[in-house]
């Protein structure tokens, strides 16, 4: 039966004498040798901080290999899909023409659905403005650093380049 390793001994043990102490008592039976040494991962002492995802076998990516393609198409990516769900959500509205609306068409309100899908045409080129903003700013990143996974430097750049052209749209149609 494997014993407590802090049974009988009132000393002020390390901890990594404990987990030694542990690990023996629970994955040795009792008898085999206890000389055999069982050592925890060794703690850092230094208090500095180890990069462990980096050092992992599976991840190491070649020299130079900053993947510009997928980064590219991430931060389209992050546009395209809401840009076609709202199309997808415009198309589910009542086709028929209104009776209530703020700018009526020759006394008639236009319907909803085309009132949506209008609008949504009517901003398509400033959306694309925003996606070559925020592609060049991908670029940028990724130019700077390859540590991002190209999901992450496309949202952050996705965000960085719709803030930009707001700001862009902003300045210019300021009078």
């Amino acid at each position: 039966m494997a014993q407590d390793p802090d049974a009988g001994d009132a000393s002020a043990v390390d901890y990594d004498e404990w987990v030694v102490r542990r690990n023996r008592a629970r994955y040795l039976s009792p008898d085999m040798d206890a000389t055999i040494p069982i050592t925890p991962y060794p703690r850092r002492r230094d208090w500095t901080v180890a990069r462990h995802s980096i050092d992992r076998p599976d991840w190491n990516q070649l020299e130079g290999e900053k993947e510009y393609v997928a980064t590219s198409g991430w931060t389209v990516a992050w546009y395209a899909v809401p840009y076609a769900l709202y199309a997808l959500w415009a198309l589910t509205f009542d086709g028929k023409a209104g009776t209530a609306c703020a700018n009526p068409v020759n006394n008639t309100c236009p319907p909803v659905r085309s009132a949506a899908l209008g609008a949504l045409l009517h901003s398509l080129p400033k959306v694309g403005v925003a996606v070559l903003v925020s592609v060049m700013f991908a670029l940028l990143i990724r130019l700077g650093s390859g540590a991002w996974r190209p999901i992450t430097t496309a949202f952050s750049a996705a965000v960085i380049g719709a803030g930009a052209a707001t700001i862009l749209f902003s300045v210019l149609t300021t009078k």
